[in-house]
């Protein structure tokens, strides 16, 4: 797991220095996206941030890194949950046009949540396969708007009927 997440860490800081891997046009070059993330509960609101490079017309690699902003009181319960923080890194398949990209992503993710009751407060972590859909439009040569869904493996939660769980995000995105 400590590998994976310096793989991420590692993918993340290559995007972050895009400007100098500008790409020429044919597909190729650095971007970065941030933006809104609903994590399998419509009440789990975060924060998430995507760094990426496509090194070919049809293929790239990504990092993602995401916190919660606000966290699900478990109906019922006087139990609190949310995520503290998640890391993904994926390799990326894609079909892009001028305006339009669509793509298709799977890599592996690392999330720690958190729960409080009655002032008690626990952690827990969970780690696994990862993989999603989505699409950019953009509006001028660098600057978009991106949607996707992803799953994350859940398995390690040990919840019966609970063997992952769905992210939503709507980010901006640019294009160096």
């Amino acid at each position: 797991m400590k590998y994976a997440i310096l793989v991420a860490a590692s993918i993340f800081a290559m995007g972050a220095s895009a400007p100098a891997m500008a790409g020429d046009g044919t597909g190729d070059g650095g971007y970065v996206a941030i933006g809104g993330v609903m994590y399998d509960s419509n009440d789990i609101i975060g924060v998430q941030g995507t760094a990426g490079y496509n090194f070919a017309k049809y293929f790239g690699v990504e990092a993602v890194v995401s916190t919660g902003i606000v966290d699900e009181d478990v109906e019922g319960t006087n139990v609190t949950v949310g995520v503290d923080s998640s890391f993904g890194g994926f390799g990326v398949a894609r079909m892009s046009s001028d305006q339009f990209s669509i793509y298709a992503k799977v890599g592996y993710h690392s999330t720690k949540f958190s729960a409080t009751t009655g002032g008690f407060t626990g952690d827990l972590s969970i780690d696994g396969i990862a993989g999603g859909i989505g699409g950019d439009w953009f509006f001028n040569e660098h600057s978009g708007v991106r949607l996707e869904a992803v799953s994350y493996d859940a398995k390690d939660l040990n919840v019966q009927g609970v063997n992952g769980m769905t992210l939503v995000s709507l980010s901006y995105i640019h294009k160096f």
